[in-house]
């Protein structure tokens, strides 16, 4: 009985040891309501160790030697994945250790507006993302990706679909574009079953769906926009779109006047017949459906901006001056009651 005992006081303590152990292993460093995150970053390839002195000089884990025991005995010492991580300080070290092997990293969130130029898109992913916008501009005019698409200009163009974009922090330029390629694609794929207008094919519904969209912001009057456009291109008319000679000239949102429509530009649908050589902006899912899917019947050939955000449409170019005149006098009766 006395051996017994002896045996039941060593398993009583070697369990009690085993115990201290793990949770000395487990331990957490104090936390304090109101602490904010904290950043940390697993560069590609990196291994553990230099990780877990990071997360000990942070404040994370008790001890960097203890979080490596505590990967390696739960066989997580070669999981981990790179990225931007944030974490709070008191999580568990399990949960440390999970969320290193899920590859939980922090996401940035980047907004594409419809009708955005490439130019101003890259800027806007430098300012959420960090990418450099050289970088944008230069994978978004690499040759390979710009055939892949089908466009017939230097770059993509009206391809990077406007959309609310979720990316790592760190990722490339690369990833970036083909992220908003492939959105365009996903949403071209719903498109589908509609038929593309006579003569277009999709590099052409994609031009005139960004015209369309830098027309009007109205989603029900983008089709009746559209079937303008179809109409006069169908008659052989011009287009004699204005943002299309705003592209052209470059960075210019200003108001036009006669002056700018003699720029000489392959942009300049005043001067020149048909579409302009590519998309003047990006396009959403709004402007290429009413490509697809104009207003019909629709013997329209102009309108002009009505002054309170849509346009009044004509049928012929008397009906259509007698509207230019009206929304000029109304422009003129705000301009000297704003005076």
């Amino acid at each position: 009985m006395k051996g017994i005992g002896v045996w039941i006081a060593v398993i009583a303590g070697a369990a009690l040891v085993a115990w201290l152990g793990a949770q000395a292993l487990l331990a957490t460093p104090p936390a304090t309501p109101g602490d904010s995150p904290v950043t940390i970053r697993v560069a590609k390839g990196e291994g553990l160790a230099p990780v877990a002195r990071r997360l000990e000089e942070e404040g994370l884990v008790v001890s960097a030697r203890r979080f490596r025991l505590l990967a390696r005995l739960t066989g997580r010492d070669r999981a981990i994945r790179a990225g931007t991580y944030e974490f709070l300080p008191g999580l568990d070290p399990r949960d440390l250790l999970a969320r290193l092997e899920e590859g939980k990293v922090r996401l940035l969130r980047l907004t594409v507006p419809e009708g955005r130029r490439l130019l101003d898109i890259a800027k806007d992913v430098e300012s959420a993302l960090g990418v450099p916008a050289e970088e944008v501009i230069a994978a978004a005019s690499d040759p390979a990706r710009v055939t892949g698409v089908g466009a017939r200009g230097e770059n993509l163009e009206g391809y990077l679909f406007p959309e609310t974009y979720f990316f790592e922090d760190g990722v490339s330029a690369g990833d970036v574009v083909d992220g908003m390629v492939a959105r365009f694609e996903a949403e071209w794929g719903e498109l589908a079953d509609l038929p593309q207008p006579e003569g277009l094919d999709r590099h052409d519904v994609v031009t005139l769906a960004s015209i369309v969209e830098a027309e009007t912001p109205l989603a029900d009057e983008k089709p009746r926009v559209a079937a303008v456009y179809l109409n006069r291109l169908h008659r052989g008319m011009r287009l004699q779109a204005d943002p299309t000679v705003r592209y052209g000239i470059g960075r210019f949102d200003g108001r036009l006047y006669y002056k700018h429509l003699d720029i000489e530009s392959a942009y300049n649908t005043y001067q020149n017949q048909g579409l302009p050589p590519g998309p003047i902006g990006s396009p959403g899912r709004a402007a290429l459906r009413a490509v697809l899917e104009p207003l019909t019947p629709c013997d329209d050939l102009y309108f002009v901006a009505s002054g309170n955000g849509g346009h009044v449409f004509s049928r012929t170019k008397a009906e259509h001056d007698r509207a230019v005149a009206e929304a000029r006098k109304r422009r003129d009766a705000a301009a000297r009651d704003s005076g």
